[in-house]
């Protein structure tokens, strides 16, 4: 039986790395998201979210909510479900935006007067 070649030989080879379904890799049934659950390197998981080493290393040692990793003889790897998961828990949904409201808020009376008394008002200060 041949295994796949890890992402980490296929960089040093200059190949892509694009996620591969597991049905093309012959793998069916529970096992076959296991697979796509890999452990990440920093640099991969860089590549994986596009945020930079350095970011992610803050990250992993922030004091609220680090990024959970995995430290094996000096390397630090990721696991890909703990990091999207994670991402998840940092969503922000910003509120909605009252457009109105910041349009009279910046134009003031002017705004809420009626159309015809502005155009008498261009009217009067025209020469």
């Amino acid at each position: 039986m041949t295994s796949a070649p890890s992402a980490v030989g296929e960089r040093a080879a200059g190949r892509s790395t694009k996620a591969v379904r597991p049905s093309a890799l012959g793998i069916a049934g529970p096992d076959a998201g296991a697979v796509l659950d890999r452990y990440l390197s920093l640099r991969d998981l860089a590549d994986y979210c596009s945020l930079s080493v350095r970011t992610l290393r803050d990250y992993i040692s922030a004091p609220v909510r680090p990024l959970p990793c995995y430290r094996i003889a000096g390397k630090i790897l990721v696991r890909r479900s703990e990091f999207d998961a994670w991402m998840a828990a940092h969503r922000q949904a910003s509120p909605p935006v009252n457009v109105a409201a910041i349009v009279d808020d910046m134009l003031g009376p002017r705004r809420s007067a009626p159309a015809s008394d502005r155009g008498a008002a261009r009217a009067a200060s025209r020469p």
